[in-house]
């Protein structure tokens, strides 16, 4: 599963934002979220996904950046895996890429 505009999905604290405002012609501005390209914001969202992913991580499921891969003995244990998941996913706010959601089932 590939997680759709990761670091846009976490929230900058308020006391925050000044270190990443820019200016323009037409005023200063500051991120409320995360955006691309600053040096630390990988480490951030990593950071935050293994959080909102705690008790998950290694018992069925594994995070690299923005994205996720379950795996299980049975196709049982897969779905009962891939169930918490997607309630972890809907109560963090985090959003999944729909077409990038695969489900490979080997022997």
């Amino acid at each position: 599963m590939d997680m759709q505009q990761g670091f846009l999905n976490i929230l900058l604290g308020k006391t925050d934002r000044y270190k990443l405002a820019f200016i323009t012609s037409f005023g200063l501005y500051e991120w409320t979220r995360f955006p691309f390209g600053y040096k630390n914001s990988p480490r951030q969202f990593y950071k935050a996904v293994a959080t909102a992913l705690s008790g998950l991580l290694y018992l069925g499921t594994i995070n690299y950046v923005d994205d996720i891969v379950n795996y299980a003995k049975t196709f049982e244990e897969l779905l009962i895996i891939l169930e918490k998941l997607l309630e972890r996913i809907r109560i963090t706010g985090f959003k999944l890429k729909a077409k990038n959601v695969n489900l490979d089932i080997l022997n």
